[in-house]
């Protein structure tokens, strides 16, 4: 971000004027693609890093994620991660706000870092391609095209691991559908 010296302060009504101008630009954006524009105009590469670093933090704070995980997940230093803890503390309004409005398809799941089994998924995603395929389908799919999938597993004689865990995945789902 960037500083200023003391011959560049203004007075606090004309910095009040100029806060309420920029408030009420970014009131003005419809969506995320306007959002993303105008915060592309504004802020540096590593500011809108920094800045989307800050909501995942806050977001996995109110999670209940430790720090241990945060670091590893985000790349943060722990003192950044007490920086967001104690602004929540204090006050988080804007935090929560965000955080309360974001779709849950928009927020990442919680995985913990240090199973073995992520981080393998992580480093080789191609030999997961197929179960990574299958959950796209069942989270896509309709009430009918889930009854078809259900149908189609049960005439499977021998159930293949792939097979289980659509059965699976179509329970789960199942259960979220209903209660939503």
């Amino acid at each position: 971000m960037a500083k200023f010296t003391f011959r560049q302060k203004m007075a606090p009504e004309e910095r009040e004027g100029l806060l309420i101008a920029f408030f009420k630009g970014l009131a003005c954006v419809k969506n995320s693609k306007e959002a993303a524009q105008v915060l592309s105009d504004l802020l540096t590469e590593q500011e809108l890093d920094m800045l989307s670093k800050r909501l995942a933090i806050a977001r996995a704070l109110l999670r209940g994620d430790n720090y241990q995980e945060i670091v590893i997940r985000l790349k943060v230093s722990m003192g950044t991660i007490a920086r967001v803890s104690s602004w929540l503390q204090e006050s988080g309004e804007g935090f929560r706000l965000i955080i309360s409005r974001l779709k849950p398809e928009s927020v990442p799941h919680r995985s913990s870092p240090a199973d073995p089994i992520t981080q393998f998924k992580r480093k080789y995603p191609q030999y997961f391609w197929p179960q990574q395929v299958l959950e796209r389908v069942v989270i896509a799919a309709n009430k009918r095209e889930r009854e078809q999938l259900k149908a189609l597993i049960k005439k499977t004689r021998k159930k293949t691991l792939l097979m289980r865990r659509l059965d699976f995945l179509l329970a789960v789902s199942k259960q979220n559908y209903h209660t939503t």
